[in-house]
């Protein structure tokens, strides 16, 4: 399982990079990269930490233009479960 989500999560990302361009399509992308960072917290997957600092700074980008801040602070929750402590700063 936890391949499956670390897979899913490297599409997503794939995904969202030819995206990350345009306000609108940040817009859209705010429930995916939500959704795929709490995937990768259900399931603890740690091994990937720069995987997880891109999907997370392009999601807070995507919060903070729609001021949509308490999922920014979920989403912040979230990472640090993950981050290891000295990458947290």
């Amino acid at each position: 399982m936890t391949n499956l989500v670390l897979d899913a999560a490297k599409q997503v990302w794939n995904i969202a990079i030819r995206l990350q361009d345009s306000p609108l399509a940040r817009r859209l992308l705010i429930k995916p990269l939500f959704a795929t960072l709490f995937y990768l917290t259900h399931n603890k997957i740690r091994q990937e930490a720069d995987l997880l600092v891109l999907l997370t700074q392009l999601l807070f980008k995507a919060c903070l233009e729609s001021q949509d801040y308490e999922l920014a602070e979920n989403a912040a929750d979230m990472v640090f479960q993950l981050m290891p402590a000295n990458l947290q700063k």
